[in-house]
């Protein structure tokens, strides 16, 4: 009801999963207002990189890919 009213737009979506974003961005770009914010979380690369093309491709602004977590060292002392 509330997404058949083309009056109404979001300011913020937020994804969590492994989905295909780019095709649920791309159904849900005219619930959104100019300027809404887009957060995608995913626990492998793929669907991120994809989406993060078709935003850049579609001149959607700040695109950034970030990594959730980080370590001091990747090698631990005296191993190779």
């Amino acid at each position: 009801e509330i997404l058949a009213n083309k009056e109404v737009r979001f300011d913020n979506l937020m994804l969590l999963g492994n989905y295909n974003f780019s095709e649920i961005i791309l159904q849900t770009e005219p619930l959104l207002r100019e300027g809404a914010v887009i957060a995608l979380y995913c626990q492998s690369l793929g669907p991120l990189e994809e989406a993060g093309r078709l935003m850049r491709q579609r001149k959607y602004l700040n695109v950034r890919l970030q990594d959730s977590w980080s370590r001091d060292y990747q090698v631990l002392h005296n191993r190779t």
